[in-house]
């Protein structure tokens, strides 16, 4: 196992960084050197022999060449310089991720054998129950009502419940460790009243939202919600 540090960051990750960035620096201080020491070299190598074509070569090219190599380094410095930033952002960001995990999940324990489970606050499906709920038409709040009780039956299974329908695992319920059963219980006898009885089934507004908040109680006992 690699040694971490105290903010949970692997000591090689930081060292390896900086390592990477005095290597770039150094690359960067030869690049300087060698532009200067041997671009003078190479354009005086057989200086008797090809003097005519070195002296046209140099007064032409070697100018913009020089240029280039300037740009090229500077290029280079700047691409150093956003690499150690960015490094730095990415262990800014790490440390940060182990200092403040995320606030809107949250760890719930239930049941005698002590069974974990991570759940969202900001739970989508939920908002979008409370959106049909709000709607003028009959048909939405008995939509609503399937997608609340759709979602119970999903934390009853998270829960540790076990069985062939939701009626078998709510039986199985301890009393003392589920405080909204009997919320639980209503619930989703009026789901399948309205699964069995369809567009029959006539459904107030009221009533609709009398469930919903029965449903909203069970999700708030286990902050599912």
């Amino acid at each position: 196992m690699k040694d971490e540090n105290n903010n949970g960051i692997p000591d090689d990750f930081e060292v390896l960084a900086k390592l990477a960035a005095i290597f770039l620096v150094l690359l960067f201080v030869g690049a300087i050197v060698a532009r200067v020491s041997v671009f003078g070299e190479l354009f005086r190598i057989g200086g008797y022999t090809v003097s005519a074509f070195i002296d046209v070569f140099s007064a032409t090219y070697l100018p913009i060449l020089r240029l280039m190599s300037v740009a090229l380094s500077t290029a280079l410095l700047i691409f150093i310089i956003f690499i150690i930033r960015e490094t730095n952002k990415i262990i800014a960001s790490e440390k940060n991720k182990v200092k403040c995990p995320d606030s809107e999940d949250q760890v719930v324990s239930v049941n005698n054998d002590e069974e974990e489970f991570v759940v969202d606050k900001d739970n989508e499906r939920w908002v979008r129950v409370m959106e049909l709920i709000s709607s003028e038409y009959a048909r939405d709040w008995k939509t609503a009502i399937l997608e609340a009780d759709i979602m119970l039956g999903e934390l009853l299974t998270k829960i540790g419940y076990r069985g062939d329908s939701m009626g078998e695992q709510l039986k199985q319920v301890e009393r003392s460790d589920f405080l909204s059963i009997n919320q639980a219980w209503e619930a989703h006898k009026m789901r399948n009243s309205i699964a069995h009885e369809g567009e029959e089934f006539i459904l107030s507004q009221r009533e609709a939202e009398r469930i919903i908040r029965l449903f909203e109680e069970v999700f708030k006992e286990f902050r599912y919600i």
